[in-house]
């Protein structure tokens, strides 16, 4: 998660008390800050905000800071629908990357449905998969990366492009309010095809009828 800070500073040989916002910052850096910031003696108020515009007491970044360490955490989410129009099926593939108690997971997971109208269905079907993942996680992060081949749904989610097939917007809306009460932020990033390759290959071994599920540490964290 990351944050503003906001601090109301007495300069010396000047009466008016100066405000100053930081751009955002991690909260595992902020504590830091605040510590330098408070060595001036001159600060009058100290404010932290979070991505959400929510704001927390020391106290309540502290006691966050001690269990974001035990809940998974920098997660990066890369999804993917392959669709079969002859028989309406759609291959889910997603791939989560997420830290946790200093050590490092990836999940991989795929599902074969069916009654899907089309591919860009199939990838919002794929994403929604990976969020029911994330909720299980139980996850206290804010911010999370998600990352996909699917301009439609990238673009869509970003609000760069409108949406109007209705059943699209149906998937967007169930996207929508479960980030919400997960108190999720996302950050989209559309991928080249090439880049995606590992959540593409477990949506067509879905199709192919080759169900995936595994969840395994690996040796370092994921970049």
């Amino acid at each position: 998660m990351k944050f503003y800070l906001k601090w109301h500073y007495k300069p010396t040989r000047i009466n008016d008390v100066l405000t100053f916002t930081s751009d955002l910052i991690d909260a595992k850096d902020l504590l830091t800050l605040i510590q330098d910031i408070e060595k001036t003696g001159r600060v009058q108020q100290l404010e932290l905000i979070d991505e959400l515009g929510k704001e927390w007491s020391k106290k309540e970044l502290d006691r966050y800071l001690n269990e974001a360490l035990e809940a998974p955490h920098h997660i990066v989410v890369y999804f993917d629908g392959n669709y079969n129009r002859q028989t309406n099926e759609a291959g889910l593939g997603i791939v989560i990357y997420y830290t946790q108690n200093n050590k490092f997971f990836r999940i991989r997971k795929n599902e074969k449905i069916s009654d899907m109208d089309s591919n860009n269905e199939a990838e919002y079907a794929a994403l929604w998969m990976a969020l029911q993942e994330i909720e299980a996680l139980q996850t206290q992060e804010f911010s999370i990366q998600i990352r996909g081949d699917s301009q439609v749904v990238i673009n869509q989610l970003s609000e760069e492009w409108p949406c109007y097939e209705e059943n699209l917007n149906r998937w967007i809306d169930r996207i929508e309010q479960t980030m919400k009460k997960l108190r999720l932020r996302a950050n989209f990033t559309l991928l080249p095809r090439n880049q995606n390759s590992e959540a593409d290959k477990l949506g067509s071994q879905a199709l192919e009828g080759n169900e995936i599920s595994s969840i395994i540490e690996l040796n370092g964290p994921y970049k």
